[in-house]
């Protein structure tokens, strides 16, 4: 006989035109860019977030409404744990431009007793949000609210430049 009858010790590794691991690692790429657009939706949101913050603080500074608000109630508010106090939130009632509204001021550090009026500033692009006029002094636009999205940004292009290269080189 010839050399076609020759018999093999090779066991056989699989399906000719399939590999075992040819899915994990389709898999793992999936999984890879779902990853790297998740943290690049989180970073985009979150330098939203930054800059709707730094837009606020500059309305309540340059463009705020002074407002005469009368408090109806105040809360306590606790802390992480549950046993020690953080604060009080007050519900207010207050006038802009002769229409009532109520909304509630929190971060004080005392309590407020009912009927008791408080200096306070309301945002001017949404007259439900209100703040006490010394915090609203407080706030300030920051450019350090961007830091942690921009390092979020940069850490995504950075796996995404790692993975697009190893995606490319690796053999198939």
């Amino acid at each position: 006989m010839g050399e076609d009858s020759t018999v093999r010790d090779e066991e056989p590794s699989g399906l000719r035109a399939v590999t075992a691991t040819s899915g994990g690692k389709t898999v793992g790429a999936v999984c890879l860019l779902l990853g790297l657009l998740l943290l690049a939706g989180l970073s985009i949101g979150l330098l939203l977030g930054a800059a709707s913050e730094n837009s606020r603080a500059q309305r309540f500074s340059t463009q705020g409404i002074a407002a005469d608000a009368r408090v109806e109630s105040c809360l306590g508010q606790l802390g992480g744990s549950g046993t020690n106090a953080a604060g009080y939130a007050c519900t207010v009632s207050y006038s802009v431009d002769g229409v009532a509204h109520r909304a509630i001021i929190g971060g004080l550090t005392t309590f407020v007793p009912t009927g008791k009026h408080l200096s306070a500033v309301v945002d001017p692009q949404d007259s439900g949000v209100i703040f006490t006029t010394g915090a609203a002094r407080a706030m300030h636009a920051s450019s350090s609210r961007y830091v942690i999205p921009v390092l979020l940004l940069v850490l995504t292009a950075g796996l995404g430049t790692v993975s697009i290269r190893w995606w490319r080189r690796r053999p198939r």
